[in-house]
């Protein structure tokens, strides 16, 4: 009897340390998977970077073509509209132009200032955002208020506000796109300018179409469907752009090298 109590006693041991050592090896071999694969967070983060400072570039000429795709539907016939809807003469019609560009330059220079980095309260990216809205909106007042076209002093405003505000962002438009492009490379992004206004030509076939068969007010709403959609691309570019460096508060590098 005391010789079984010895054997059972040393198969006991046996067995918890052979139990030991496994779990100690499935312990091992966890560490080392653990080690050797990516940490969740920083696979969780390249998931996440579908877009990437690169991206800038090619999210903004892509929102301008199609802007100006929308534009040539309808620029060219506004002198058309306000001859034909508005009663105007070709020399009111005139006028009509010659009051937006000062109007537009005192925006511009608003819109640079208010989204200026130090003495701003806005970036770049949501200027460029909230005036194309309201030009956008502009526009789709010009679609609907049939019943003001023949009221010179009602449309035209409208029209002047569309115009100065949908357009003074510009500057700060080709300035981001300056920053998030290398410089040996810009001459090559700003010649993308060409292929909008060849655009213009291409889109105002479509849009004077779209005149004569359903009127001025039905072209101004598809051009206006389009560039809200050109517009909001830039909700893309809130992430990206940002209006102060992270490490230092100071503004953004102006360049990318």
């Amino acid at each position: 009897k005391g010789l079984l109590d010895v054997v059972s006693s040393d198969a006991a041991y046996y067995s918890k340390a052979s139990t030991t050592v496994a779990e100690n090896s499935r312990m091992m071999a966890g560490e080392g998977t653990s080690s050797s694969s990516t940490p969740p967070l920083q696979r969780s983060s390249r998931r996440r970077a579908l877009l990437t400072k690169e991206s800038v570039p090619y999210i903004i000429v892509t929102s301008d073509i199609m802007m100006g795709l929308a534009s040539g539907m309808t620029i060219k016939f506004f002198p058309l509209f306000f001859k034909n809807e508005a009663g105007l003469s070709p020399v009111g019609t005139l006028l009509i132009n010659v009051v937006t560009f000062p109007i537009m330059s005192a925006c511009s220079k608003l819109a640079q200032y208010v989204s200026d980095p130090v003495t701003g309260c806005m970036s770049r990216v949501q200027i460029c955002i909230i005036t194309s809205y309201i030009g956008i909106s502009c526009l789709v007042l010009m679609s609907v208020l049939r019943s003001v076209w023949q009221t010179w002093y009602i449309i035209c405003p409208i029209y002047v506000a569309r115009t100065a505000i949908m357009n003074c962002n510009y500057p700060l438009r080709k300035s981001i796109l300056m920053n998030f492009v290398p410089k040996k490379s810009r001459g090559r992004w700003n010649s993308i300018d060409s292929v909008t206004r060849f655009g213009w030509s291409g889109s105002a076939l479509i849009g004077g179409y779209l005149a004569d068969r359903y009127g001025y007010g039905f072209s101004f709403l598809v051009t206006a469907i389009i560039q809200f959609m050109a517009a909001s691309t830039w909700w893309l570019l809130l992430a990206l752009v940002p209006r102060r460096s992270p490490q230092t508060g100071q503004p953004a590098p102006t360049s990318i090298q």
